[in-house]
């Protein structure tokens, strides 16, 4: 089975990462013919973000988290993430659901389909793959 990390650098975002992990849940537990983890990279957050990925990560095994001492910025998180992962591809998404998790299934189409790299972007609320 491939297995697939999604990474999701967090700045102060204990309000949202709950629900980042929930709508990520209901994309990925649909996809049964490969296996996820979640990998947030906390960049220094002063709110209880950390304390919140501890919780979620003891009740869910697939959800782990870097923690940073301080912010070093998004680009430093996610390399860290990169660097954190062993799978077969990672998905690189903001922690504010920006990116929406519903394209994921697109994604992982086009990644089988050949593509060393899969890029998602906004055009006029149209979303196209390059």
């Amino acid at each position: 089975m491939k297995k697939i990390a999604i990474i999701i650098p967090v700045y102060n975002e204990q309000e949202n990462i709950t629900r980042v992990v929930h709508v990520l849940d209901d994309v990925t537990h649909k996809i049964s013919s490969l296996s996820f983890q979640y990998i947030f990279v906390n960049d220094g957050s002063s709110d209880h973000t950390k304390e919140t990925l501890e919780q979620l990560h003891a009740q869910k095994k697939y959800v782990h988290f870097i923690n940073f001492s301080r912010n070093f910025g998004k680009e430093a998180a996610l390399l860290a993430g990169l660097k954190h992962c062993e799978y077969d591809a990672a998905i690189l998404m903001d922690g504010d659901l920006q990116h929406p998790p519903s394209l994921i299934p697109e994604l992982i189409t086009a990644w089988e389909e050949g593509y060393d790299q899969v890029v998602a972007k906004s055009e006029n609320k149209k979303i196209t793959f390059m």
